[in-house]
């Protein structure tokens, strides 16, 4: 089964906001409407720290994909409303072939200007 969420609204929503960039919420005001921030345990289990063994999945967001040996516990922290679920790795060998172990840089230095 499959959650789409509300769809009421979505025409309005869609003229609005088609062809630009989302962003977070911009001011202090739009901050404090938010919902608070809750703390969920994860608790994963993997047999290598070389390749992806498990995603950690969180709902309209994405995935994290972990590497691990043995069992680790994670907080991943989120609105109450969003899910937060695991699943076998969907990439397995990605850790491998393109990070290396430890802490890494998602995106590639830009060579261009500084400000």
């Amino acid at each position: 089964m499959a959650c789409t969420g509300k769809t009421e609204g979505v025409e309005q929503r869609l003229q609005r906001h088609v062809g630009g960039l989302l962003t977070p919420p911009a001011s202090l005001e739009r901050w404090r409407e938010l919902p608070a921030w809750k703390p969920r345990n994860v608790t994963v289990t993997g047999d290598a720290w070389d390749r992806s063994t498990v995603d950690v999945h969180i709902a309209g967001l994405g995935w994290v994909a972990v590497g691990v040996s043995g069992r680790a516990q994670l907080r991943v922290w989120t609105f109450d409303s969003v899910a937060v679920t695991t699943r076998q790795a969907l990439m397995p060998d990605y850790a491998r072939d393109f990070c290396r172990p430890g802490f890494t840089q998602a995106l590639p230095i830009s060579a261009g200007k500084s400000s």
